[in-house]
């Protein structure tokens, strides 16, 4: 009798893991929270709004294409170079959507009254065969 309810004791602890393992999204070699954005104000004023010069690391060991962000409400008085990042609809896109590569970095400056949140939209990491 003991052997049968420490046999079903395991058979629900495996389920119950399996369950946990699949109902979670598959986030693939570099999550979001592997591009780190980090932003500060230069000191300068541009057209009478703060600059803040934003940069985005790739902490992955693989190289991220097509990195976006969300950009939802973005507005600045200062272009941003658009070789480092472009606005497109609600999305900002590095780089031209070329591979940033691993521990690397992306830097682009905008200006406004605030700090804008930016956050990961989506990328496309691209890892070499094991």
């Amino acid at each position: 009798m003991a052997v049968l309810v420490q046999n079903i004791l395991y058979a629900t602890l495996f389920l119950a893991l399996i369950s946990e393992t699949m109902s979670q999204p598959e986030q693939g070699p570099c999550p979001p929270e592997t591009l780190d954005i980090s932003q500060k104000e230069t000191g300068n004023i541009v057209q009478g709004k703060k600059e803040f010069a934003v940069e985005v690391f790739n902490w992955c060991k693989c190289a991220q294409r097509n990195v976006t962000l969300d950009c939802d409400g973005f507005q600045t008085v200062e272009k941003p170079d658009p070789v480092q990042m472009s606005i497109s609809g609600f999305q900002c896109i590095l780089l031209q959507g070329r591979d940033i590569i691993p521990f690397s970095r992306v830097h682009f400056k905008y200006a406004f009254d605030d700090e804008f949140p930016f956050y990961v939209f989506s990328s496309a990491p691209i890892c070499p065969p094991n």
